[in-house]
Parts: C-alpha cells; structure tokens; sequence
C-alpha cells in the first residue's frame, strides 16, 4: 500500500483527474435534481453517520424517527426509514457495522439508498486497497462480449460493496442481502442512491451493478466527495449505463483526487464544482474540507458546518 505522505503528495497535485462532463449547480435539474433534493438527500446520509456514531458496535439499531431528529421532521416526514444497511470493512474478517438506510420517499413512492463514508479520514486510507480488479458482469443480463472485456473497479470498494446487507427489522441478526432486497421488489420504478466519501464509491458500483440487473430501473445516482472508483472502461460502461448521475465535488478535498489517475483510474460523469477555501465560515483544513455538513454548507447556508469546521467558534 502506498504511504499516507505519498498520496498526500500526489493528491495535492494542481487539478487533480479531469471529467469533461462538468455541469453547474443549475444544470443538475436535466440530470435528476433539484438544488433543495440534493441538499435533502445529503440529510439523509448525515443521519447515517449520526446514527453510526451513536453506537459504533450496533450494526442494526433503531429506525431513525421524528423524536429522535426535532431539527429534521420535515425531512423525515417526506422520507421514511424501510431498513438498516450492514457492511464490513475488512470483509472476512472485520465487525458487521451501520452503513446507511433504505428509505421510502412518500411523494413518490421510489425507494432512496443512502450509504455513510468512513468515520474519518485516516480510516479511509487506512481500508483503501488501490489495485484494481476485474468485475465479473452478471451474465445473465450482459453479451458475451461484454463479459469477456469485464470493467475494472478498486479492490476495496469492490468488497465492501458485495458485502451489503439488509435488515427490515430492527435488532434482529436477520440479514438479507442488499442486491436481493431491489429485486424482490418487481413493481418497484425508481430508485435513487446517495452517498459520502467512500460510501459515494459504494454508492457508484451498487448504481451500475443494479441498473445490468434490472436496466428497465429508473436509477438517479448522487454523490459527495466521491474517490475515484474504477479504470476509463468502467467509466465508460457506467457512463452508457446511468444517465442520472451527478458528483458534488468540493475543490480543495483531497478525496475525490484519490486513488489517483496515475494509478489507472478515472471518475464516472457529471462533476459539480463547490469550494469551501472561499468560505469565511470554514477552517481550512483536509478534514474539514471533507466534511459533509461542509459540502451541505456550501449548497445551503442553513446547513452549519460542524463545530471543528465553523471559524466562528
């Protein structure tokens, strides 16, 4: 693996990967979302870490719910927490642990998976395997052709990925795989996931692996601060695959830089530029950043960046 001052080096660089699919916050509308839903499903994953912080070794606890979220009853009045999402870092070997949600979106009735980064940013580099693997395609729903030339994804990302539980009931050890549970719902339209930081990469490879299995699935993908997830062909296959895709990118956070296109990897569409160093209200620093409520902030002031982050404290 390569040493954090190495990445730290590299992730620094002037740029960092090119996209050149690059919209603004007013284009997101073609592509699925309004500025308010973008900032809504941001929520939601910051619930997800709330939630994980809360009780770090109770992979399946309660349901999120109005009372035990005041400053969030209107979003929890649209949104409304199906299930409890399990994952493991060190698959094989480490702790089941909270990822996110399946939610139900009472306006519309689609679902909403929103998946949690890592704790923080050092456990990301911590658990980042940076050699690319092939994805064996689902050959029931691909060309020969197509599984003979399998994409390329991040080892990691890959396994945590496949790792994906569900739980329908609260504290119970009943699990049901992630990918089962989208497809036993057969009159289930859309489908909308979110993520975090490395949840965002997670996010990415569990939008494309369900659009192969169910492509007549209307599926909207919108990530934070999202890693770099596979090589150009698994870009290019992603990018023929999901039309609704959308990354909110903050320009001094490093981790959407990494791993980095020296390495072989390349960032699926649609980057939408923020930057947090213009900001009179937020430290400047790598975690802060990296920080969601720091993307939100950013997006809507009404958002407060968390108490490290804020230069008014």
């Amino acid at each position: 693996m390569l040493s954090f001052c190495c990445l730290l080096s590299a992730c620094n660089r002037d740029g960092g990967p090119t996209n050149d699919h690059q919209i603004s916050l007013q284009q997101t509308v073609n592509f699925g979302f309004t500025n308010a839903e973008i900032v809504d499903l941001g929520r939601l994953v910051m619930i997800d870490y709330f939630q994980f912080d809360s009780g770090r070794t109770n992979a399946n606890p309660s349901f999120p719910v109005i009372s035990d979220f005041p400053s969030d009853s209107e979003l929890l009045h649209r949104y409304r927490a199906l299930a409890n999402i399990q994952g493991r870092d060190k698959v094989g070997a480490g702790q089941e642990e909270l990822y996110g949600h399946i939610w139900r979106d009472q306006n519309t009735r689609g679902l909403i998976i929103s998946i949690r980064g890592t704790s923080d940013r050092q456990e990301w580099i911590d658990d980042a395997k940076f050699q690319l693997i092939k994805l064996e395609p689902d050959l029931a729903s691909t060309t020969a052709k197509e599984a003979k030339n399998a994409v390329e994804v991040e080892l990691g990302f890959h396994e945590i990925e496949s790792s994906l539980t569900i739980s329908s009931q609260a504290g119970t050890v009943k699990r049901t795989p992630l990918a089962n549970y989208i497809n036993t719902h057969s009159n289930l339209k859309s489908l909308t996931i979110v993520g975090h930081s490395m949840g965002s990469s997670l996010a990415t490879l569990f939008a494309y692996k369900t659009k192969l299995r169910r492509p007549e699935l209307d599926i909207r993908l919108l990530t934070f601060a999202s890693p770099l997830t596979g090589a150009p062909n698994f870009s290019a296959s992603f990018e023929s695959q999901l039309e609704k895709s959308i990354r909110i990118v903050n320009r001094p956070d490093i981790v959407p830089k990494m791993p980095f296109a020296e390495l072989g990897y390349k960032h699926v569409w649609r980057p939408v530029f923020i930057d947090s160093s213009d900001s009179k209200r937020i430290v400047d620093s790598i975690a802060c950043h990296h920080s969601l409520n720091t993307y939100l902030h950013m997006l809507d002031e009404t958002v407060k960046p968390t108490k490290a982050c804020s230069k008014s404290n």
